[in-house]
């Protein structure tokens, strides 16, 4: 017998992962349409929208993830984004600096921040991540672009590890509305990194973008939980040496007093 969709008699067929599968009917599905209830699926419903907006990176950077843990890259998508999203006055609000738009066990790079030129070619910066010692020169680092306004974005042809750089060119239909930037890495056999989020700004034709003005980039972070500069490797969090505050202390109670006398009259 071959695999059915829908209702047949007291059972149901679906397809699930390539895979036939039947499952028993319910007799009566409760569906009480709470407040409560009515929001949880406007949020989903909208949140599967701007999956769909984003449905090229999704493909690339969630897929391979998804089939490992037996799910469409959407339904990862949602799940890893939770923290993002909200709803307000029936709206989906998204926080896009905690957006994952890609997720694998694949070793990231530590990004540096965004400039954009006069003729919008917006470059960044990356070196090895200091919390991964294995890495493949010739994986591919790659940008997503995501323009809120327009509901639309992009992903970078990608460049190789050892170039240390990326480039791309923005879209005349990007400029004069607020982009978000995150970088990834995707291997020859389709698995990724987690993203970072890199920052955001407007492109203007003939407006140059500077770290200054452009959003900072989120720090990467050790095993330790300690933040590090994607541009230098420095720990940024890391707490002052105890030794170093005595001796600082010490010396400020060392120091000599005033020795002018004070005229009396």
């Amino acid at each position: 017998m071959g695999g059915y969709r829908g209702k047949l008699g007291p059972t149901v067929g679906y397809m699930w992962n390539g895979i036939w599968c039947v499952r028993a009917r319910p007799e009566k599905v409760p569906n009480p349409k709470t407040q409560k209830q009515n929001d949880h699926r406007t949020l989903f419903k909208q949140e599967v929208q701007l999956a769909s907006t984003m449905h090229w990176v999704v493909e690339e950077g969630l897929t391979a993830t998804a089939r490992e843990r037996r799910m469409t890259g959407y339904n990862l998508f949602v799940k890893l984004n939770q923290q993002a999203f909200s709803l307000k006055d029936g709206q989906l609000a998204v926080d896009y600096t905690r957006l994952q738009v890609a997720a694998g066990g694949l070793a990231p790079v530590a990004f540096g921040e965004p400039v954009c030129d006069k003729d919008c070619v917006l470059s960044v910066t990356f070196a090895k991540n200091p919390t991964h010692g294995v890495s493949d020169n010739y994986d591919s680092v790659k940008l997503y672009i995501y323009c809120p306004d327009k509901g639309e974005g992009f992903v970078s042809n990608g460049d190789y590890r050892r170039t240390q750089r990326c480039s791309v060119v923005l879209p005349e239909w990007m400029l004069g509305h607020e982009v978000h930037i995150y970088g990834y890495v995707r291997n020859s056999h389709g698995f990724s990194s987690d993203s970072q989020y890199i920052g955001s700004f407007t492109p203007q034709q003939g407006v140059a973008v500077s770290p200054e003005t452009a959003a900072p980039a989120a720090a990467a972070l050790t095993a330790d939980g300690l933040a590090v500069d994607p541009a230098t490797g420095e720990i940024l969090n890391a707490a002052p040496h105890p030794t170093a505050n005595k001796q600082t202390a010490t010396k400020k109670s060392a120091a000599p007093k005033s020795t002018r006398k004070v005229k009396r009259e």
